[in-house]
């Protein structure tokens, strides 16, 4: 995992990542230190790109992919940051330059995702299984089928309703079925291997393979995805601008990947400045919020019970006015209905208070003083709020997955992309041709 944030005023944005990487294979994990994840996306122009989570695409580095996109691209410029991004997964969804055996990559990004896809819903299935075992001491088939079929049909469901992305040719599922086909079958044999499949829910786990290829779940995160945030300035652009998506894999000429629309900002009227984190961001959450985000989540989760055991007191008042109150006086039973309205109105006006007094105490007297922040404080602040989420790390008994040296970079319209701080695993003075060929 890692840690990066994006800090925005008028003038310039500062980015800043971590340098913890997650290696994983079937025996366990290891964190090193010393991956890069902040890049210029041109040589000439004042753009640059964050990556976090997968750290390569269709098994190549992305700091590979970056570098040879940048080397393609030259001295060309574009209007808009947009043009920018658009131009990247466009130069993605060729990759002629990239790929020197592509058929034998693709087959190996499908089988990961549909192994990947199909695992986890074997661990839901597993789950409840051992939920009905631990209810009952005992299962019969038919109860394993339909618990089997059940769960697999709901998640058909969701993956059909999720977010498609953009471009999806309309006979992707045909193309695939032809070319995978057996590479579905043999994971759903070896995955589900034991467990009771009906023909229905053969079907359905081959239509959930597909889906998988092109939608989005909100619930599920998919080990190949990697987060790829790109800001800066186009030639058109007086204030700073910043584009985030999610990319995953291609097949074909087709490119798996979204907008993230909630961390899409423009600078620019109404909106001053912004804090913006990436990949694990609650300590900068809870900076910014002044509360712990999976701490207001159950708080939400609290009052809303309380919500609708009141309800319930409510209906009972009106379907059943006496037998709730029975023995007191109509007098008394008004001050307890009193009581009760009171209850439920104190209950509506809790959430949107507790919103509101973040917003005003917290969020707001911070954006504030970003808006007016210099360039090397706006470095500063970005630096910080890595360091508070790479300290809560390391004083708890999490694994550290955010930690090591912290790049710092500034792209203002002036003086393009400007590194504050940035780790070289060779040392500067010993290899001056390195910054020779830099601009050659």
């Amino acid at each position: 995992m890692t840690s990066e944030v994006a800090v925005m005023n008028k003038e310039a944005v500062a980015l800043a990542a971590d340098s913890a990487v997650t290696f994983t294979d079937g025996t366990g994990q290891k964190i090193f230190t010393s991956a890069s994840k902040i890049f210029t996306l041109s040589k000439y122009q004042p753009v640059g790109v964050m990556i976090y989570g997968n750290a390569s695409f269709m098994g190549i580095p992305w700091e590979s992919i970056i570098k040879i996109y940048r080397s393609r691209l030259g001295t060309d410029t574009f209007k808009k940051v947009t043009d920018y991004v658009d131009n990247f997964l466009a130069f993605l969804r060729g990759g002629d330059l990239l790929f020197s055996n592509y058929e034998e990559e693709q087959e190996e990004y499908l089988r990961r995702s549909v192994y990947w896809c199909f695992k986890s819903i074997r661990e839901r299935i597993d789950e409840s299984v051992s939920l009905e075992l631990y209810r009952k001491r005992e299962i019969e088939e038919s109860v394993l089928e339909s618990i089997t079929t059940q769960i697999i049909k709901s998640e058909f469901d969701e993956w059909g309703e999720a977010e498609a992305t953009p471009l999806a040719p309309t006979s992707f599922d045909m193309d695939l079925s032809k070319m995978y086909g057996n590479l579905i079958l043999q994971a759903q044999s070896e995955v589900f291997e034991g467990v009771p499949l009906t023909e229905e829910s053969s079907k359905l786990l081959a239509g959930i393979a597909f889906s998988m290829l092109w939608r989005f779940p909100s619930r599920m995160y998919n080990p190949e995805s990697t987060g790829v945030v790109v800001a800066g300035f186009g030639t058109d652009e007086v204030f700073p601008v910043l584009e985030s998506y999610s990319v995953e894999g291609r097949i074909d000429d087709y490119l798996k990947h979204r907008r993230i629309e909630k961390d899409c900002t423009r600078i620019g009227g109404s909106m001053s400045a912004a804090v913006l984190p990436f990949a694990q961001r609650e300590m900068v959450d809870t900076f910014m919020a002044g509360v712990d985000p999976v701490f207001h989540l159950r708080i939400k989760g609290f009052v809303e019970n309380l919500d609708n055991l009141y309800r319930e007191i409510q209906l009972d008042m009106i379907y059943d006015p006496h037998d709730d109150f029975e023995g007191s006086s109509m007098h008394e039973i008004e001050d307890q209905r009193d009581i009760v309205i009171e209850i439920g109105e104190q209950l509506e006006q809790f959430l949107p208070s507790l919103s509101e007094h973040s917003q005003s105490n917290h969020i707001d007297p911070v954006i504030s003083v970003v808006q007016g922040l210099p360039r090397d404080e706006l470095a500063a602040m970005a630096e910080s709020l890595i360091n508070l989420t790479s300290f809560k790390r390391r004083v708890s008994m999490q694994a550290e997955t955010v930690g090591g040296p912290i790049d710092v970079a500034v792209i203002s319209k002036g003086d393009g992309f400007i590194w504050i701080k940035r780790k070289h695993y060779f040392e500067g003075d010993m290899n001056p041709q390195f910054f020779a060929n830099y601009f050659r």
